[in-house]
């Protein structure tokens, strides 16, 4: 039975779009590559632990990740637009296409850091955090 339930929740997150595994931070790494459409979070600095990945928007980033990540990079053919609340609202910032940040700590919003304080992201196709 608890296969079974496994299998379900694992097709229900892959359906979603959803990749959410905790792991060595070479295999995630190493997952998210310029050669996939995908906006890769970490929990830790520099590309480490708690790794999640998505083709898409996400209204609410799951539990291991809400509100931890320290890491991220941009692979989608556009803009992604960053909020400190769930459903887009809060304070926000942009990462243009192959746009990379190892370090959240290093980058300010309304006078803080924006290390762990991630909980939703909007991708916007094609678009420009500031158009040329």
């Amino acid at each position: 039975m608890r296969k079974r339930a496994k299998a379900f929740l694992c097709a229900v997150l892959s359906a979603a779009g959803l990749a959410v595994a905790p792991g060595p931070a070479s295999a995630a790494a190493a997952e998210c590559s310029p050669n996939f459409d995908h906006i890769c979070l970490w929990s830790d600095i520099n590309y480490h632990n708690g790794y999640g990945a998505w083709a898409s928007s996400v209204a609410k980033l799951p539990t291991a990740l809400n509100g931890k990540v320290s890491s991220l990079k941009n692979f989608m053919p556009g803009a992604v637009i960053f909020y400190s609340v769930e459903n887009y609202g809060g304070s926000y910032f942009c990462i243009d296409q192959d746009g990379v940040d190892g370090d959240l700590r290093n980058r300010y919003g309304d006078g803080i850091t924006w290390n762990d304080r991630i909980r939703s992201f909007r991708y916007y196709p094609g678009g420009f955090c500031n158009p040329p």
